[in-house]
């Protein structure tokens, strides 16, 4: 009967967006291929999937600081090309590197949450986001494309027991947005420079906003769940803007199933997300689908301790590992993004890496 309900939720699903971007994302998710809907509770549930803060056992608990970063390896590479040129002595040699960085995504993301606070089922977290990139493109004229991403705002995130199988959770991010996205030909460059007014040239908007995110957690059995998010219900719009809005955030929702097995301290979990169910940007259909698996065992804390995560997210491999030192955790995932229509046409390889500070009573 699980199976059958499952089907019907997948066959009904479909992607909503070329590169599926959360407000937040996770190192630990993104090395097992982007899952995350079913997962069980843990310090980032709040950011995943909030009806899991309804499995919480904890009385309060501190995050004195958590910090994410995801960094393209296209970016790597250049910033080792450059050092390198440089190292040599010749300009000449830095522009010979770089000749073959033409067309690739230069990104980097970070994102850092202080002080963030839990009691019960209860969870308010102020955070701090940016993500950046840059491509040089090569058409009829050379032109530079680039995005500025920036937001900060504070997560209110609460989780309820409906009953023992069934558990709902909300978020409210109320959050102050800045964004700027252009694409400029030499000829914009020229205009820019001339322009005493840069920052309207380059596209700077801003507004004050509410995301709302919805979760539901369904666990017949303690090893197996069907979980469903819909995140930035009905699209995040800017109730406060300053005469141009920046762009909205779409509505993404995305059903999920965990199962797992125990053996004897390791717990392993197989996980499987769909995301839709409305195909807003017409991009394939096998890239709806996401695979992950999870190897880990808790020795101080109620989450897994120390694991390692594999998984299968638009036609690409991903892996990560983690370990929780009980004060501090340190997560480390090496992913890949699809940037084109079909899988294998544009990849984007990623690393994340992220280190978190905590307190639990």
């Amino acid at each position: 009967m699980k199976l059958y309900i499952f089907l019907f939720l997948f066959w009904s699903s479909s992607l909503i967006a070329e590169e599926v971007r959360q407000t937040f994302e996770s190192v630990r998710a993104n090395g097992r291929g982007g899952t995350y809907v079913a997962v069980y509770d843990s310090d980032e549930a709040s950011r995943l999937n909030p009806a899991t803060l309804a499995e919480s056992n904890i009385s309060f608990q501190l995050r004195y600081g958590q910090l994410d970063v995801f960094v393209g390896q296209n970016t790597l590479e250049t910033i080792t090309d450059v050092i390198s040129g440089l190292s040599e002595g010749s300009i000449f040699g830095v522009l010979q590197k770089l000749d073959n960085k033409w067309g690739e995504r230069q990104l980097g993301q970070g994102q850092l949450s202080l002080f963030a606070m839990r009691f019960g089922g209860f969870e308010i977290s102020p955070f701090f986001y940016n993500r950046s990139y840059l491509e040089m493109r090569t058409p009829a004229v050379p032109e530079a494309a680039f995005e500025v991403d920036t937001m900060a705002g504070i997560n209110f995130s609460y989780g309820w027991e409906i009953t023992k199988t069934l558990k709902l959770g909300v978020s409210l991010r109320p959050t102050h947005r800045w964004y700027s996205a252009t694409r400029m030909s030499l000829v914009d460059v020229t205009s820019i420079i001339s322009n005493t007014e840069g920052t309207s040239a380059l596209g700077l908007v801003y507004g004050f906003g509410l995301g709302v995110d919805l979760g539901v957690i369904y666990a017949p059995e303690k090893n197996f769940r069907l979980g469903l998010t819909i995140h930035h219900l009905g699209d995040m719009e800017y109730f406060q803007d300053y005469g141009s809005e920046p762009p909205q955030i779409w509505q993404k929702i995305a059903l999920g199933l965990l199962k797992r097995w125990e053996l004897n301290s390791l717990h392993w979990d197989f996980m499987l997300d769909v995301y839709g169910p409305i195909n807003r940007e017409g991009v394939n259909l096998l890239r709806t689908v996401r695979l992950g698996t999870e190897v880990g065992t808790d020795i101080f804390t109620r989450d897994n301790d120390l694991g390692v995560t594999f998984g299968f997210r638009d036609g690409y491999f991903s892996a990560g590992a983690y370990f929780d030192l009980f004060l501090i955790r340190f997560d480390v995932a090496n992913y890949a993004v699809e940037l084109g229509e079909l899988p294998g046409q544009r990849v984007d390889r990623r690393w994340g890496f992220s280190a978190r500070v905590t307190s639990t009573f």
